[in-house]
């Protein structure tokens, strides 16, 4: 095996780096993870924010009629842009021990708890949707965050029936 390996590192076949490039690597991928796992918590937080901001939440009290309107009045944009941080994730840790050797669902189901736990503990604890909400209507975020914000306590679409 070993001389199977340095043939064909002697070919070319495999490239050779150093240890500080690994290192870089390392701590660059480790640094994108955390920040698209913090953007993931804060696109959590405002799915939970804008539910109960917009009373939806209480939608799942009423039953099959309620479930409909809650599933139609999610704010699905946002959990898709969630979904896109996992596969984006996943993508940044496939080279990492932990990732490889576990089945996909695992990481999954182990990102997606901590995510929910992390933007409901982030909805609930601190005052954080309240001062960008305020800001938001002042009309001092960008246009993206400001919107969402902006748009939590618009009236309800009338009853098509």
């Amino acid at each position: 095996m070993k001389e199977r390996i340095l043939s064909q590192i002697k070919k070319g076949d495999i490239v050779v780096r150093s240890k500080q490039y690994l290192y870089v690597r390392m701590v660059g991928t480790a640094a994108l993870a955390i920040l698209a796992l913090g953007f993931s918590i804060l696109i959590c937080n405002f799915i939970f924010f804008s539910l109960f901001a917009e009373h939806r939440a209480p939608l799942l009290g009423y039953g099959p009629p309620g479930y409909v309107l809650f599933i139609q009045f999610f704010p699905w944009p946002l959990l898709i842009a969630d979904i896109m941080l996992l596969v984006f994730l996943r993508y940044l840790l496939r080279t990492f021990q932990f990732t490889y050797r576990n089945p996909l669902l695992y990481f999954v189901i182990g990102f997606l708890v901590l995510v929910g736990f992390g933007g409901i503990l982030v909805n609930q604890t601190t005052g954080f949707n309240r001062r960008v909400e305020f800001e938001a209507h002042r009309g001092h975020l960008p246009p993206p965050v400001g919107r969402f914000f902006d748009d939590a306590h618009r009236a309800p679409p009338a009853r098509p029936w």
